[in-house]
């Protein structure tokens, strides 16, 4: 069975890092055996424009904690791969509208289950009680950070 290192006992910060930073490696490795060429990041993106089509890449890079170059980036790939297109705003050419794009939704179909299996194996064990309290400090946590930048 694993065992965190000494340091996580005394770094909730840490702690919380290692448990994200093997989460991902799990997932992604999941979702590269289902699509070859989409990232995890890739999936949440499209998963959040199927759910909210209204969504900026500026709303997206927020959610995600992204600087909008890096999500700039992630979406020029994703248009690349035709998941989605960028439709430029009729009175202000700067901004585009994000579309899903067939590929997206058919991958849609096959990726929301498989990451929701994901979530499902990664809190194997843990009540739902656990998880909306572990959601609820992390919030706290990410809105008094965000309030100090």
């Amino acid at each position: 069975m694993y065992q965190p290192p000494f340091i996580m006992k005394h770094d909730i910060v840490l702690a919380v890092e290692i448990a994200v930073k093997y989460y991902k490696k799990y997932a992604q490795k999941k979702i590269k055996m289902i699509y070859e060429d989409l990232t995890l990041e890739q999936a949440y993106i499209i998963q959040m424009l199927h759910e909210d089509p209204k969504l900026t890449q500026v709303d997206i890079a927020d959610s995600m904690g992204k600087d909008y170059a890096a999500l700039s980036r992630m979406v020029d790939s994703l248009e690349s791969k035709d998941y989605l297109k960028r439709v430029k705003h009729a009175a202000d050419k700067r901004k585009s509208k994000l579309k899903l794009r067939p590929k997206a939704e058919e991958a849609l179909q096959i990726i929301v289950p498989a990451m929701e299996h994901n979530q499902q194996q990664a809190f194997k064990g843990i009540s739902q009680a656990e998880i909306d309290e572990l959601n609820r400090i992390l919030s706290k946590v990410a809105v008094n950070c965000q309030e100090l930048l």
